[in-house]
């Protein structure tokens, strides 16, 4: 009897444990049930694209309109022509005006030099003999580029500047240059030696030779006065005065030169070069 309400007692409490067993299950069961999201259903296929409506038709182009008519070329005018005026006479060419101040015209229309300009250029001469050889003079050439008129080459005055006259300028006005600048004033030919040359260049340097004269293109020659000490102003020999209307030469001789030709004495050496100006006369 007691074993039966044991077993009963027990069967009992296995009955409660299993209803509550189930009410925690329904519960948590219920719980989970309500905190889950609600389930969605599949998402549908999307639906055909609809077909696009028929493009309307294009209106039919309108006609050209039809072109004028072209209308008529007028007539060409006549074209008139003019008697042409007979041809005068040339009139004779007027004289050259001078020069105006500041112009730069060294040369007339005659091709002389013209009044009051200038010309200038260098020369340049060696002589070198030994004793016993024939005497010889030496020549250097000054051309005049523009030539003088005829009157200017009769009517000039001729000056040999040597070493000691080019260094003191002031004593001579008519030739107040040097053998780098030369001058000459209206009527002037001034010859420049070289003052200050190289060895072998200065008049202290000559042996047995010395300046002769300024001579012009037919070897008439303006020579050194005769006077104590010698005016380096020329004197030139002729009638009147040497034509130097188109240049000359300077000359230099051996010491000892003379006429009849003879031998010299002992050797001669030269080495002479310089400048020139000449002004033609205002």
């Amino acid at each position: 009897m007691h074993k039966r309400m044991e077993a009963m007692r027990s069967i009992k409490s296995t009955r409660l444990w299993l209803i509550a067993a189930v009410g925690l299950l329904v519960f948590f069961s219920s719980a989970a049930v309500s905190m889950a999201k609600p389930p969605q259903g599949a998402t549908g296929p999307t639906g055909a694209t609809g077909a696009t409506g028929a493009t309307g038709p294009t209106g039919a182009a309108g006609a050209n309109g039809t072109n004028g008519a072209t209308g008529a070329t007028g007539a060409t005018g006549g074209v008139g022509v003019g008697l042409t005026g007979g041809t005068g006479a040339t009139g004779a060419t007027g004289p050259t005006g001078p020069t105006g101040p500041g112009g730069t015209s060294r040369e007339t229309a005659a091709g002389t030099l013209a009044p009051g300009k200038t010309e200038r250029g260098t020369w340049a001469t060696q002589l070198s003999i030994p004793a016993g050889a024939p005497q010889t003079q030496a020549a250097a050439p000054i051309p005049f580029q523009i030539p003088l008129s005829e009157k200017q080459g009769f009517n000039l005055n001729v000056r040999y500047m040597n070493e000691t006259e080019v260094l003191n300028p002031e004593e001579h006005l008519e030739c107040a240059g040097n053998a780098v600048e030369p001058a000459a004033a209206p009527s002037w030919l001034c010859v420049f030696q070289g003052a200050t040359a190289e060895n072998g260049a200065l008049a202290t340097e000559w042996k047995e030779a010395k300046f002769f004269a300024v001579e012009n293109a037919a070897g008439e020659t303006c020579e050194l006065n005769k006077l104590t000490p010698p005016e380096a102003v020329l004197k030139c020999k002729g009638i009147k005065t040497e034509n130097f209307q188109i240049g000359g030469s300077v000359v230099y001789r051996t010491n000892t030169f003379k006429e009849p030709p003879t031998t010299v004495p002992a050797a001669a050496a030269l080495s002479a070069s310089g400048s020139y100006a000449v002004t033609a006369k205002e």
